[in-house]
């Protein structure tokens, strides 16, 4: 009698039927999953533990200390050279330092690259709102007095996530809408982050008629797909830096692509060229940027804010006009 029970390993053959459905299913699935793109959803908590163990090498623990602790102007006898080991980490000191800043400020204004830095830093506005609005409910959820409760500034903060996350979505419709344009193929991990930015924007939207305790949990669960974006857009941002800048670029968490695209506080810059888009958002300084002839560092002053104050560090707050020497854009 056979044994309809027996172990394959034990030399059987399956029938055929058996064998020409498995092939059938696997060409249905190789046509319908996308295999690299669930290898990257698979991995992806790991490579978050792997940034998370990794912030003790990137931070300065010390330095941070210092700067939450003692803001204000540097001592007068700090030389130039310390200004960058006060304001960042060891590893973002040597990033800066391994590409030349004139491709930096370059390759930050180019047409690919800007749309998807833009979503960069909407992702990090919704990050930071998202994580002081779970402090805000974390602390709520001790209080027993309605009238203590904080919610004008949580509401703020939840506006202000809603808005981040639209801002989201906008944003990588329009990086889209640019790959389309340039007909290029449709890329999947732009596809998955959208509707990642999709999801996060309507949870937040839900949380309007979520009463305490639940909507603590759920915005718990929304920053933390939140911190799953950012690293995946991180990403993406990097190798459109890469592809335009024509070298390779190590990985880089959020914190160090923020200080690439914009950090120019000791840096030579004679020689780069400038126009109006290339110095909005830019971190510089008094003693440490080197600027090309025909800038005009007073009048950039006035369009910039100075942070901490009388320490001699500034970012450029908005497009500056063609007085400072600047050529229009192209």
């Amino acid at each position: 009698m056979r044994d309809k029970h027996r172990n394959p390993e034990d030399g059987a053959v399956p029938p055929r039927w058996q064998i020409l459905g498995v092939r059938e299913l696997h060409r249905h699935l190789l046509g319908t999953l996308d295999v690299e793109a669930g290898l990257r959803e698979v991995l992806l908590p790991s490579r978050y533990e792997d940034f998370v163990d990794g912030v003790a090498h990137v931070l300065d623990i010390d330095a941070g200390l210092r700067e939450v602790l003692a803001p204000g102007p540097l001592p007068p006898d700090v030389p130039a050279d310390r200004i960058s080991h006060v304001n960042h980490p060891e590893a973002i000191v040597e990033l800066l330092g391994s590409v030349d800043p004139r491709l930096r400020m370059r390759v930050r204004t180019d047409p690919d690259v800007r749309p998807r830095h833009r979503v960069h830093s909407h992702l990090r506005a919704l990050r930071d709102a998202l994580d002081r609005a779970d402090v805000l409910m974390a602390e709520d959820d001790e209080v027993t007095h309605e009238a203590a409760r904080p919610a004008p500034s949580l509401d703020g903060l939840l506006t202000k996530a809603r808005a981040g996350a639209l801002a989201v979505v906008s944003g990588i419709n329009r990086v889209r809408d640019r790959e389309h344009a340039l007909r290029r193929e449709d890329d999947a991990v732009l596809i998955r982050a959208g509707a990642r930015a999709q999801d996060i924007a309507r949870r937040l939207t839900q949380l309007d008629g979520a009463g305490p305790p639940e909507p603590g949990r759920r915005l718990g669960d929304i920053g933390r797909d939140a911190v799953a974006l950012e690293l995946i857009w991180s990403d993406v941002l990097r190798q459109s830096l890469a592809l335009v800048a024509e070298q390779p670029l190590p990985l880089m968490t959020p914190v160090m692509l923020e200080a690439f695209m914009n950090d120019f506080t000791l840096c030579d810059l004679r020689g780069a060229h400038l126009d109006h888009r290339a110095l909005t958002g830019v971190l510089w300084s008094d003693r440490g940027t080197t600027w090309p002839a025909g800038i005009d560092a007073d009048a950039l002053k006035a369009m910039s804010v100075e942070k901490p104050a009388g320490s001699g560090i500034y970012r450029v707050r908005f497009n500056p006009p063609t007085l400072l020497g600047l050529s229009e854009p192209a």
